[in-house]
């Protein structure tokens, strides 16, 4: 399942909140892979700091961060953690 969201332009504040509906349907979501997959700089940054965000509340999700669909879905059927994804 694909779903979309913008973040550009989101404050600190705001990617706690979106973390916090996420931990709310942690039970639902389970342990697993999320990617992120971004256009440009603005929102990787902004994606990274959600993934530290993330991260730092221990949610038991691994989250990754690409520019490129194909090397997200690759990531995401593989076990492995994702290689730097910051190139394209």
């Amino acid at each position: 399942m694909i779903r979309t969201i913008d973040i550009r332009g989101q404050s600190g504040y705001d990617l706690d909140q979106k973390i916090s509906v996420l931990i709310s349907y942690q039970d639902r979501i389970g342990n697993g892979k999320v990617a992120l997959i971004v256009k440009d700089e603005a929102n990787f940054g902004m994606s990274r700091m959600f993934q530290l965000m993330a991260d730092s509340k221990m949610l038991g999700l691994d989250i990754g961060v690409f520019y490129d669909f194909h090397a997200a879905d690759v990531w995401l059927k593989d076990d492995q953690p994702p290689a730097d994804s910051s190139e394209d």
